[in-house]
């Protein structure tokens, strides 16, 4: 099967209508702006499990030729604004060439797919845990996390991206690093996931298109207006210092979280904006991690940390706390304002349950 791998499995029509119980609704686990995921039991070598499930939502063909050509020749073709059903295709391309080529214990497992019906389908393995935003905004009954498993999931994540930008032979950026597209297994191990506007290997000069990070909220700003064709991995760095952001104020990312992080971080009123049980008495932890991700959203790429020096960061942190379940006498927090949802708005995030593998995207 060439690109697809040695593991990966080509699943039949009948496979995928058997486990969604032809696409059951009570089968879905989840809807975003390019597919829909259902969870399924598939047969994969001797074992029968869930997996997620993943179908497009329009109608689009994908020659196997695709799937199968060298990353060097993969060309990075523009998507034209509005063209939904050649960005689909892309995406789904681009996933399928990203996942079946990398194997990483912080990277969701693709399993295999289905060309043979009219609507591509993806199977990946199935995250019971759902993604890292359900759990942040304590979404459909999830229970919030407390900051220790938050920093280890966001550890696992910065592992994940640091192997992606400096371990792969082609550097892979993600180019949509989020809360949604962070899944968590059964253990609460992370796992990233997302990969339909990834960039492959060396970039051509239709690198910048309509694919690249198109959730709100999480972008580069000064990237996005810069007229230069440059796209580097610290475009994902940005957006992971928005995550880091996210998980220690609960603050929505569509808020301009970012220029509102910085400045509570530089004005010395972080703390105002930190809920009790998130903290737990280790605010020393928190300025720590505060003060990564405010160095991750630094305006100019160059400043900005590799992702392996904040994965290195991450996982001291996680060991301080190991160390010192109980805050090790780190001075108290003052009561959280309980106002914070000023700054988050009522609104749910562009983010939705319906980007988890659970990721339609």
């Amino acid at each position: 099967m060439g690109r697809l791998g040695k593991t990966a499995r080509i699943f039949t029509e009948n496979e995928i209508k058997e486990a969604t119980e032809n696409y059951d609704g009570s089968k879905k686990v989840g809807e975003g702006r390019y597919g829909i995921v259902y969870r399924g039991i598939l047969e994969v070598g001797v074992t029968k499990d869930w997996h997620a499930i993943k179908m497009s939502k329009v109608k689009v063909q994908i020659d196997q030729k695709e799937i199968t050509s060298p990353v060097d020749d993969q060309k990075q073709n523009t998507a034209r604004t509005g063209d939904l059903k050649q960005i689909t295709q892309q995406r789904f391309i681009k996933e399928m060439i990203a996942l079946s080529q990398i194997s990483h214990k912080n990277i969701v497992r693709f399993v295999g797919c289905c060309l043979d019906t009219a609507k591509p389908i993806l199977v990946y393995e199935f995250m019971r845990k759902g993604n890292f935003y359900e759990h942040i905004y304590e979404k459909e009954g999830k229970e919030p996390l407390a900051l220790a498993r938050r920093l280890k999931i966001a550890a696992d994540t910065a592992e994940a991206l640091a192997f992606l930008h400096h371990d792969t032979g082609k550097q892979i950026i993600h180019c949509d690093v989020k809360t949604a597209n962070i899944l968590l297994d059964e253990n609460w191990t992370a796992k990233l996931s997302g990969f339909g506007a990834s960039r492959l290997g060396p970039e051509d000069e239709n690198q910048i298109s309509t694919l690249v990070h198109e959730t709100v909220g999480y972008e580069d700003h000064e990237d996005l207006d810069s007229k230069s064709n440059t796209l580097t991995e610290k475009r994902d760095v940005y957006s992971f210092g928005v995550v880091l952001a996210e998980l220690l104020t609960g603050l929505q990312p569509e808020t301009n979280l970012a220029k509102v992080f910085v400045g509570l971080v530089e004005g010395g009123t972080l703390d105002k904006s930190l809920d009790e049980k998130i903290v737990e008495g280790h605010f020393n932890i928190v300025r720590e991690a505060a003060d990564l991700a405010k160095i991750c959203l630094k305006p100019k790429e160059e400043e900005r940390p590799s992702m392996k020096d904040v994965a290195k960061e991450l996982n001291e942190l996680v060991r301080e706390m190991e160390q010192h379940p109980s805050g090790g006498g780190e001075a108290d927090i003052p009561p959280s304002p309980k106002d914070t949802g000023n700054l988050g708005g009522s609104s749910a995030s562009s983010a939705s349950v319906g980007d988890t593998i659970t990721s339609a995207e």
